[in-house]
This record gives structure tokens, sequence and C-alpha cells, in this order.
């Protein structure tokens, strides 16, 4: 690889560090987090719909090639080419973590917050591989990619539409007496907040990976645009 082709890839990953350092803040920015659910929805869309596709971008094309040959790794190798179980994954974490109960209590539960990041995390990687991962034989064609993402888009939206629209008090905002009155900034209102983060920014970046997949489209030939054999498996 040359150094013309490597900046982007280093750009990506040092973007993905500094997103990553914002959704993995420090002890004193955390307690803010613990007590906002704008917040911490922000912390989630960049966990799981940010963090993971920068740094697939920035692996070497010949990442992870060899992961089907280790017995150990090989249902990960197989899971990975599944699009279809990667899409369930990536939208079904994003709707039970944002559950009520299920969030609340990775608020109460230190050990059940640090399984959410990193569930976050690791189901975010698997549900960008298709799109983004660093074998581009094994990523869906720029079409079947755009209907996987903007199907995502959807459940994402509806999610959005439905916390923002739900009864106050459905999700802890505030366990410290005065947080919100000090800053003029109502629970109701952080949770609404939330919800139009996950409708209008969270939608905006799967509108970024299907432009993404319009631009790679644009500039492949018909025979890649449209292959005629069946994607490659796992014997």
């Amino acid at each position: 690889m040359n150094e013309f082709s490597r900046t982007p890839k280093v750009a990506f990953f040092l973007i993905a560090l500094v997103f990553l350092g914002l959704a993995v803040p420090s002890p004193a920015v955390g307690l803010v987090g613990n007590y906002s659910f704008s917040v911490r929805m922000a912390q989630h869309l960049l966990l799981q719909l940010v963090v993971p596709p920068l740094v697939l971008l920035s692996l070497p094309d010949s990442a992870l090639t060899g992961l089907e040959d280790r017995r150990t790794l090989r249902p990960i190798g197989w899971l990975l080419k599944q699009p279809v179980i990667t899409w369930l994954l990536g939208l079904g974490a994003m709707w039970a973590w944002h559950a009520p109960a299920l969030c609340n209590a990775a608020i109460r539960n230190p050990v059940l917050h640090d399984c959410q990041t990193l569930s976050l995390l690791l189901v975010g990687t698997a549900f960008w591989w298709p799109i983004a991962g660093p074998c581009s034989r094994q990523r869906l064609p720029p079409l079947l990619g755009i209907v996987y993402l903007f199907t995502a888009c959807l459940g994402c939206t509806i999610l959005g539409i439905i916390i923002t629209f739900a009864p106050p008090g459905l999700y802890l905002a505030s366990t410290l007496p005065g947080v919100f009155n000090d800053w003029r900034f109502a629970a109701p209102d952080d949770q609404r907040i939330g919800g139009l983060l996950m409708w209008v920014p969270g939608c905006l970046i799967y509108i970024c990976g299907i432009l993404g997949l319009l631009a790679r489209w644009y500039g492949m030939s018909e025979a890649e645009a449209f292959p005629t054999s069946a994607p490659e498996r796992i014997s």
C-alpha cells in the first residue's frame, strides 16, 4: 500500500478515535451522561453508527482475510457474511438497549452499562461489515447495500418517533435533585431531545452511508455493479 492510499485510512482511524473518546468520556463528563438521556443517546449513536464504520474503513484490504481459516473464529467469519443476520443484530440491539426497562437498568448497574457499551461497538461492527468491511468482495453490491441501510434507517426513525412522543418519565433522566433545574432543562424535554437525536441525526448517518454507496456504484464498471455470481460463502 503506497503513502497516498494509506492517508485516508489513517484519517478514518484518527477520526474514529476522536468519536470514541467522545462516546466513552472521562468519569467527570460521564456523570453528565448518566443523568441525561439525550447525552446517552448521542453516545449510543456514536458507538454503533459512527465509530465502527470509520474503524472498518481504516483497515487495510488484507485485514482479517484468514478469519475463516481458524476453526475457533470460523463462526464469526460466517456471521459477518450473512447480511440478514447482521442487519437484524444492528437494528435489534438499537431497539433492545432503548427499551425503557433495559436502558434504565444500564444506568443503575455499572457492569450492565459496560456490557451495553461493548455490545453496541461489536454489533455496530457486524452491522457495517457488509457495507464498509475491509474485504471488498464480501461487501454487498451497492443497490443491495442501499436497501440494507434504508430499511435500517426506517427502523431507527420509528424508534426515534416512539421515544420522542412517548409519555415523559419512561427513561431515567436525573437521579440527582436539582440537576436539570440548575440547567433550566426539564426531564421531559431531555427525553424528547434524545428521541429527536435518534430520529434526525441517526437518519443522516444512514443517508451518508447511502451516498457513499451511490458514489461507489457510480465509479464501478457494469460487471462490478451487477455481479452475476452469488456472494462468496464459507463452505
